[in-house]
């Protein structure tokens, strides 16, 4: 049996890990976006791609496309090709760790490490191309070991397939081609001429099959000019990845930093051994190179713009982990044969590997189960809260804004209001007038705005100052991490002419939606007549909104602002409400002494509206 049933058991565990609530967390943006490209059909996949600058290939999306047909578009589905897709690299990484001339116990204990990493679970639960590129890169470099060793036309062609398809699924592919060129280039005294000439053919074939696409998408390899952060020196690159390559990102930043040092640590020991025996054991020096050529030509193209992100090194993860699990392994065996020594060692080597395993079991558990490393929070609470707020009101009166073109609120929000971009371009005043203008040409009476941090399209609050202009903000609040603000303007208005004791007259009254909705708001906007009124700095109004029993429900009050004859209010209602009859009271009050003022006619507050809640 040898070591079939521990791998087994490896990659169970790994794709238990990788399914374990798969859905759980809400999708990010790339992922959601991912989604709605590979809704369409494969030639406007290939135009939106080019179109929207997309910085990635199309194969992933291809894929995608297919698979949704099938499977659906829930969070569960749309991310269990990448969950499979990330299972598959532990029985791999294993194949390959053999292939190079690691022992079983190494390749295994680099099985564990990725069958635990969450890095690897992190993407493999994450709706886009990096688990795809992972698993086809690693297969690939698989038979590109195979070709060489058994110089089998089949293993070239394979190493072909593979690898062109990683092209098409992610460009960092390249640097990985590049960490191959440089190991034959390296041994190129040693490597005999069939194998020279398989990797000569090999590549150039990769290279036409690659070339159509090059000449379609050469503007966005040489013009992107990256969405991500910046990297201020090759130190940083490599302490950012290895850190990351250990323990994902779910632990504290100060402790990624010691963990990256650890990890150095131990990435030096083996390349040194690697290095030394490089005549004995020459493909492990492919590791060697498939780790340092990824991780510097990444900080090469991030020197002068925004283009560096851990996710696109995941190609560098499965030599890392070899090469961690042959330091680990010749840690506990490096202090020779002595047994005080051999027992030095095993102890040392030992609590390395538990360090790592707590350190993987740690970041899981965060990643798992503590919502500040959610990948995003609230989405399905914001579209929740959409469906309360516009509820009421005929949709084609409402309308849902975002402040940056954010395509996950279209995925969770499935509701019949339209959805509007403001600014429509970046930093675009003018056009958010003119489209808040013609809200009000259509009709809207009520604008819902979730305000997302975007210094890059909206900057300065174009788009809550353009809704501003021409419809009142009643209520504002927070749902998941992002303040909500809902715009509402008057739609009928009823005379009413109620005189207070003070002088004021309270004239119209402009009330919307007309029903009880549990989580809502009620807009309620006042015309007063101040006429001769006598105000005082006190005054404030009140909304209460009575139950059955005589209690409030729910209340709002605010400063009386004397020099605006019109004021606009919004009631935020409970998400539960009991059966009954309920009434919408307004009135004056004086805060310093909470004293009402009393309506000339009688009592001391005006009933707008009466309701009855089933």
């Amino acid at each position: 049996m040898g070591m079939r049933v521990p791998l087994l058991f490896l990659v169970f565990v790994g794709f238990a890990l990788r399914v374990y609530r798969l859905g759980y967390q809400e999708l990010r943006g790339d992922e959601v976006f991912g989604y709605f490209l590979s809704r369409s059909s494969f030639s406007n996949i290939v135009v939106a791609t080019l179109r929207l600058r997309e910085p990635h290939p199309v194969a992933s999306y291809f894929l995608e496309h297919v698979w949704i047909l099938f499977a659906g578009n829930s969070e569960f589905s749309l991310r269990f090709l990448s969950a499979w897709f990330n299972a598959l690299t532990v029985p791999l990484l294993y194949r390959l760790g053999r292939e190079i001339g690691f022992s079983r116990k190494v390749s295994l204990l680099a099985a564990l490490f990725l069958a635990l990493n969450p890095y690897a679970i992190w993407n493999a639960q994450d709706a886009r191309m990096y688990s795809m590129s992972l698993c086809v890169t690693l297969a690939g470099t698989l038979m590109f070991v195979k070709a060489f060793r058994e110089k089998a036309v089949k293993y070239w062609l394979s190493y072909v397939l593979f690898m062109s398809l990683a092209l098409y699924t992610h460009y960092f592919t390249l640097f990985v081609l590049l960490a191959q060129g440089a190991f034959v280039l390296y041994f190129l005294d040693e490597v005999d001429k069939e194998n020279i000439k398989g990797s000569a053919l090999s590549w150039g074939a990769i290279v036409l099959l690659f070339i159509p696409w090059i000449a379609l998408a050469k503007d966005i390899l040489w013009g992107y000019k990256g969405a991500e952060s910046k990297v201020n020196n090759l130190a940083e690159t490599w302490s950012r990845s290895f850190s990351v390559f250990v323990v994902g990102t779910s632990v504290e930043r100060s402790v990624r930093d010691y963990i990256a040092f650890i990890a150095f640590v131990l990435l030096s020991v083996a390349i040194f051994y690697c290095w030394r025996n490089r005549e004995k054991y020459r493909f492990k020096m492919l590791l060697v190179f498939w780790v340092i050529v990824p991780l510097t030509m990444s900080w090469g193209l991030a020197i002068k713009r925004p283009i560096f992100s851990e996710r696109y090194l995941i190609t560098a993860l499965p030599p890392f982990l070899l090469l961690l699990a042959y330091s680990v392994e010749r840690l506990r065996e490096s202090l020779g044969r002595n047994k005080v020594r051999y027992t030095v060692s095993r102890i040392l080597g030992s609590f390395v590997l538990a360090i790592f395993l707590s350190l993987f079991l740690v970041s899981l558990q965060n990643y798992y189960f503590n919502p500040v490393y959610s990948k995003t929070r609230g989405w399905r609470n914001l579209a929740s809260a959409f469906n309360y707020i516009s509820a009421g009101i005929p949709a084609w009166k409402v309308r849902l804004v975002e402040n940056y073109p954010d395509p996950t609120l279209w995925y969770y929000y499935r509701g019949e209001v339209e959805h509007v971009v403001l600014p429509p371009s970046p930093r675009n005043v003018e056009g958010a007038v003119s489209i808040v203008k013609d809200f009000t040409r259509q009709g809207v009476v009520r604008v819902i705005l979730p305000v997302q941090l975007s210094p890059h399209w909206d900057p300065a609050g174009i788009a809550s100052r353009s809704i501003g202009q021409f419809f009142p903000l009643v209520w504002r609040s927070k749902v998941g991490v992002w303040p909500l603000e809902v715009f509402d303007r008057p739609d009928a208005w009823e005379k009413l002419g109620v005189a207070f004791s003070n002088g004021m007259v309270l004239e119209e009254a402009s009330i919307h939606p007309e029903i009880l909705i549990p989580g809502g708001v009620i807009a309620v906007h006042l015309k007063w007549n101040l006429g001769q009124a006598v105000l005082s700095d006190d005054l404030k109004t009140f909304i209460h909104i009575e139950s059955p029993s005589g209690g409030i429900l729910a209340q709002t009050d605010r400063p009386l602002d004397s020099g605006k004859p019109q004021a606009s209010y919004g009631v935020a209602l409970p998400e539960r409400i009991r059966s009954g009859k309920y009434a919408l009271m307004v009135g004056l009050y004086h805060g310093d002494t909470g004293k009402r003022v009393r309506v000339t006619s009688g009592g001391d507050y005006v009933t707008l509206k009466r309701f009855t809640f089933r």
